[in-house]
């Protein structure tokens, strides 16, 4: 039975993360924490044999993606299907800022029956990602890859394997986590793992000890 996997992981933490800031296209780079996350997920894939690492050119998810792909002398491969989705004049702002702005407009976004003003709807977000990914068993047959990417694709991606989009905003996904998906060719996808953040133990008690 062949079986290709692919581990799907969010980018670091950046500043926007932090600030609860819609970020989108904007090219937010990683903060010191999310610098830090970043190594600690090299070092949980660093026994991880990968044949491949893709990523979103963004360059929070590329700087994730390269600090991971050092302990596996691996090229980042750079692709706009895994950018997260264009939020328009959304972006910068808080989720309450938009709500307070364009009402329920963020809510219709994430059931597909609304756009952000000059961004990207959840669905064309989700076909994008969606034909990269189902691609990959096929480019990478019975390997083991990595994709870095951002809360939206991988939430989108979700969706897709349980055949509604419907559940979207309540799959949670923290940044640094790691998310594991099979392909069988029998049956096609399995979720394995998802959120996993187990290896950010590490982070955590080191800022205990330093009273970060």
């Amino acid at each position: 039975m062949c079986k290709t996997r692919i581990y799907l992981v969010r980018h670091g933490m950046t500043e926007w993360n932090d600030g609860g800031k819609m970020q989108g296209r904007t090219d937010v780079p990683l903060n010191q924490k999310g610098i830090t996350q970043a190594k600690l997920l090299a070092k949980r894939l660093a026994n991880i044999p990968l044949n491949a690492v893709y990523s979103s050119p963004l360059i929070r998810a590329k700087n994730t993606a390269e600090i991971i792909s050092l302990t596996h002398n691996l090229e980042v491969v750079e692709t706009t299907s895994l950018m997260e989705a264009d939020f328009g004049k959304w972006e910068g702002l808080t989720l309450e800022e938009i709500r307070e702005k364009w009402g329920n407009a963020l809510e219709l976004w994430y059931e597909g029956k609304a756009y952000p003003p000059e961004g990207e709807g959840i669905l064309e977000m989700q076909s994008r990602v969606v034909e990269f990914i189902e691609n990959i068993p096929t480019r990478h047959k019975g390997e083991e890859v990595l994709l870095v990417a951002h809360g939206g694709p991988i939430r989108a991606f979700v969706c897709h394997i349980l055949g509604t989009i419907k559940p979207f905003r309540r799959i949670k996904q923290a940044n640094a986590n790691i998310n594991i998906f099979d392909f069988y060719e029998e049956w096609g996808w399995q979720i394995v793992t998802l959120n996993d953040t187990c290896h950010l133990s590490e982070e955590i008690i080191s800022e205990m000890e330093t009273g970060y």
